[in-house]
Formats: structure tokens, sequence, C-alpha cells
């Protein structure tokens, strides 16, 4: 008998099952809901970011950021620019994983990824990282916390 074959829904109630275990905090689920939905994505960081105003122009599922051989290959969740040029990784993790470091390096690689060779330095665009947490790293339940934009650059583009 071929195992693909539903013997009485048993297949049916498994797969059931297993659906009802997934969260959009799930690397897999989330990869499935946010693909090549920039609506969706731009509505999410709208509400994460408070920038209700902001427009997307490309978004992108698990954004392969691969450039040196031998170097780590950082996948941002979803990734996405907007009008200005601005880009934007919002990671979704289980747990209370944030480790700045970790960031530190996505936005580095963010930066290499989008400053062409031979162009300055003060072309680089603004970026923001958006985290979400299954729970509050300070244990404090909250269901938000806040965010920080930081820029080392002068640039009348705030």
């Amino acid at each position: 008998m071929d195992a693909a074959i539903d013997v009485g829904g048993k297949r049916l109630r498994e797969d059931l099952e297993r659906l009802e275990r997934f969260r959009l905090l799930d690397d897999t689920f989330m990869r499935q809901v946010f693909r090549g939905q920039l609506g969706l994505a731009q509505h999410v960081l709208r509400i994460l970011t408070g920038l209700g105003g902001l427009t997307l122009v490309r978004e992108e599922t698990q954004h392969d950021l691969k450039r040196a051989t031998r170097s780590k290959s950082p996948v941002l969740d979803v990734w996405g620019t907007d009008e200005s040029g601005d880009q934007y990784d919002m990671e979704v993790q289980a747990g209370t994983d944030l480790d700045p470091m970790r960031f530190r390096y996505y936005g580095s690689a963010m930066d290499v990824d989008a400053l062409p060779a031979g162009r300055d330095f003060d072309e680089l665009p603004q970026r923001w990282a958006v985290v979400v947490l299954e729970r509050d790293p300070d244990g404090c339940a909250r269901c938000a916390g806040s965010a920080r934009r930081s820029s080392t650059r002068a640039s009348s583009r705030a």
C-alpha cells in the first residue's frame, strides 16, 4: 500500500495536529506567511516602527547576504527597502534570544551589501532592525518594548 494514501483520515488528522502547533514565531511558518507579501510586511513594520507613512518598494523573505566564501552567512527573516532606500530587517525569534552582537553583524552585512564599490560612505542608507521576540528578555511581561534608531552620520534625512 502506498504511504501517501490516507487510511481512515489518519494522515489528515496528523496534518491538522501539526498545523495547530504552528505559530508565527516558528521560522518555517513565518517564511510562508511573509513570502511575497510586500503589503503584509509593510503593515507589520508600520505598526512596529510607528512609521505610519512607511511605503516599502521591495520585500524579500530569507534574504541571503552571503558575500565572502569564508564568512558567516546571515539570512534575514524579512528584509525590505522603502521609497528613500532605507532598509528594514525584521527578525522573528522564538524565546528571548536577543544577542546584540548577532544583530550588529547582520547590520554590518546589510551595509556591505548596500554600498557598491567606489561609492562614498555617506551614501549608506539608514537601516532598521526590528526584532520580534516570543517573551520579554527582561522578564517584565511587556507586549512591546521600545526601539532605538541610531545613526552616526549627520544627515538631513532623519
